[in-house]
This record gives structure tokens, sequence and C-alpha cells, in this order.
């Protein structure tokens, strides 16, 4: 008798430490890790706004979101006039709202995208780019998180968003 293989079961997830600030993409194929981007450099918010749920100021909150994989093309320069392609984070089905436990807790418009010229965001995971090799990797991460998304499939993989 011959052994049928399994599938490879694979599971991406994505991280973002607003302490050390950093964003990693990682993926597990039959439970063994592999880190597909490692601590690209990131911010979230407005320097000195701690407080988690005031638009436009304060950084992503902390907690499991949905990193939308179907990206909207803003058609502009990647990061210098405008943000550039933009990846929705939300907390369910509607790609523009991110919904807290509380009354009043609501955040719209929150994705992942490239910082242009003004440092912080309004609430988005913003990645920063300092050197060649970090355009670079950014450029690969889009392009890995647009070849993710299936429309009859993948259409986000969690963000955990950490201390």
């Amino acid at each position: 008798m011959s052994k049928q293989s399994k599938p490879d079961v694979v599971v991406y997830s994505a991280w973002y430490s607003r302490g050390s600030g950093h964003f990693t993409l990682q993926r597990t194929v039959n439970g063994k890790l592999e880190v597909l981007f490692k601590q690209l450099p990131a911010r979230s918010g407005q320097a000195g706004c701690p407080v988690e749920w005031i638009p436009r100021k304060s950084p992503i909150p902390f907690g499991t979101w949905r990193l939308n994989l179907d990206s909207i093309k803003a058609g502009r320069d990647e990061h210098y006039d405008g943000i550039g392609e933009f990846f929705p984070i939300s907390s369910g089905d509607n790609q523009r709202i991110l919904q807290g436990g509380l009354p009043g807790q609501v955040r719209y418009d929150v994705g992942l995208h490239w910082e242009n010229q003004f440092p912080g965001s309004w609430g988005c995971v913003v990645l920063v780019d300092s050197t060649p090799e970090e355009i670079a990797q950014i450029r690969a991460l889009f392009k890995t998180l647009r070849e993710l998304y299936d429309p009859d499939g993948l259409k986000y993989i969690p963000l955990h968003v950490v201390g």
C-alpha cells in the first residue's frame, strides 16, 4: 500500500510590536515556523499619544485584528506623495472599521502602509525606511501580501498588536 501525502497546512500571521516598533510576517508550515519578514521598522499613531481610541492620534490598539490582503492602491508614489498602497486593518468583515469592546471604541480607515514624509500616522501601522535594504524589504513584503490574496480563499491574516 502506498501512503498518500497530506496537503501542507500553512498558516500566516503578522505581528506589530508597539514597544519595539517592528513589524514581522511569518508562517507556519505543518507546525514549523518560518519568518518571512523580520522586524521591519514601523510605528503607529502620533508621538506622545498613548491612549488607544483617539481618532487620528492614537496608535493602533493592542489585540488581534484582521490584516486584509485586498489592498487599496492609491496610485501615488509609494511613500513621498501620500501613503501609496494600503492594506486595511479591521475587526470584522467591514474592511474600513476597527471596533473595540466598549461603546465609542471605533476607528475608521486604519491600515498598513508606507510612512510618507510626515512621521507617525493617524493610527495606521506605517513602515519606515531609511536604507535601500529597508525599501527593498517593504516592496517585497507588499508583493508577498498581494500574492497571498485569493478572493475565493485567503482574504486576511491575523495581525497581533503587542506591547
